[in-house]
């Protein structure tokens, strides 16, 4: 049985708790108290056992993905490079995304902001409200 085969919230509670322990564990080994640091491990490799996660499938929950509601047929030069920039201030990655819209009848482009944790949620946020004054 998968990871994927799981329900999704399981996976996410199990993923959070698993994190939760980890952190546990890290802060019990910086008090040196060896006996509690290997009780706080076992129950996320018994939770990584269950679900068949990898410490990359741990590591990779935190990335995520936010697309803006602010469109166009095609994005201005300036928009692109607005993009760019925040999300370099926010240490995260920006991509170009191009879709059909049924409403416009066309393809339309907006930008998409991918990041660790809350990184790419701030971004967007940055990123709309410039573009507003921009406009």
């Amino acid at each position: 049985m998968s990871a994927q085969q799981f329900d999704e919230k399981k996976l996410e509670r199990a993923i959070r708790k698993i994190k939760h322990c980890l952190a546990l564990a890290q802060s019990e080994n910086e008090n040196e108290n060896e006996n509690e640091a290997a009780t706080a491990l076992r129950q996320p490799q018994a939770l990584m056992r269950e679900y068949q996660l990898t410490d990359m499938d741990v590591k990779l929950s935190d990335v995520g993905e936010v697309e803006s509601d602010l469109y166009r047929a095609k994005r201005r030069p300036w928009d692109q490079q607005l993009s760019i920039a925040v999300a370099a201030a926010f240490n995260c990655t920006t991509l170009r995304r191009r879709k059909w819209s049924s409403v416009k009848g066309q393809v339309i482009e907006c930008a998409t902001f991918v990041g660790v944790s809350l990184t790419q949620n701030i971004a967007l946020y940055a990123y709309e409200s410039l573009h507003t004054k921009l406009t």
